[in-house]
Order: structure tokens, then C-alpha cells, then sequence
């Protein structure tokens, strides 16, 4: 395991139990701190605990069609409450269908990527890495 990425924390989202399962797993073996929600407003609510404990997320992982909120309300709620001089996390939207695939909505909401589902998850991983500069990842 990465000595820094047992330190990332991420935060994942998404509606279908099975994906998230799937994806949690391999990220945690990777050795990230994963918070695994099925819903927008879960998101939104464990991004709030996140920041009042003093332990914010490094990366959001949000299904862009999420029961409750949308991954893309849940951006936004992020954004709207994040204090100023706060850095943002690295967020990374995520869809099963190339139809919603919307690459304008994409950079005019500060989301880093999106990515079609089904994907590797060690692409996902090499992804994450990526967008964290994580010495040794690349």
C-alpha cells in the first residue's frame, strides 16, 4: 500500500449497491479511506460530518444520476460550502450511460473527469492517482 493513499480520503456515491461494492473494495485494498453512500443527500450529509470533524474528503467519486440529490447537486452543495480559502476536493463524476455524458456541465461545475462505468478498477485507481500526485503512480 501507498503511504499516502492510506491518508486519502474518499468520498463514493452511488446509486447501484452492486457498483459500489465493486468499486469500494478494490479502492480500499489500494489503501484509501472510502465512505461508500447509495444517495445525493447521504453525500451531501457525509461531506458536512466530513468537514465538521476536521477530516475532509481528498476526492468525491458521485454517480451523476444518484437517488435524492444528483451527483451534480451534490458538486454543487459541495462548492457553495466549502469556506473560503478551503481547497476543493478532486471530484470525479461517474455515469453508466454515455448519453448523459455532458463534458460543458463537466468543467462549468469544476468536476475533473467523468467516467463510464463499467471501468477497470485499477484504472480507477491509476485515475485517482493521477488527479492526487501520488509519488510513484505513474
Amino acid at each position: 500500500m501507498d503511504g499516502n493513499a492510506e491518508r486519502t480520503r474518499v468520498l463514493l456515491a452511488d446509486g447501484d449497491e452492486r457498483h459500489l461494492q465493486r468499486t469500494a473494495g478494490p479502492l480500499r485494498a489500494a489503501g484509501f479511506e472510502v465512505t461508500a453512500v447509495g444517495d445525493g443527500n447521504h453525500a451531501i450529509l457525509a461531506y458536512e460530518v466530513a468537514i465538521l470533524s476536521k477530516r475532509p474528503y481528498e476526492v468525491l467519486l458521485l454517480d451523476t444520476r444518484l437517488p435524492g440529490a444528483s451527483g451534480w447537486e451534490v458538486l454543487t452543495h459541495v462548492k457553495e460550502h466549502t469556506a473560503p480559502g478551503t481547497p476543493l476536493p478532486h471530484v470525479l463524476m461517474v455515469t453508466g450511460s454515455a448519453d448523459s455524458l455532458d463534458l460543458h456541465r463537466e468543467t462549468a461545475t469544476g468536476a475533473e473527469g467523468i467516467l463510464l462505468k463499467p471501468f477497470m478498477n485499477a484504472a480507477l485507481v491509476a485515475e485517482l492517482r493521477r488527479h492526487l500526485v501520488i509519488p510513484g503512480s505513474g
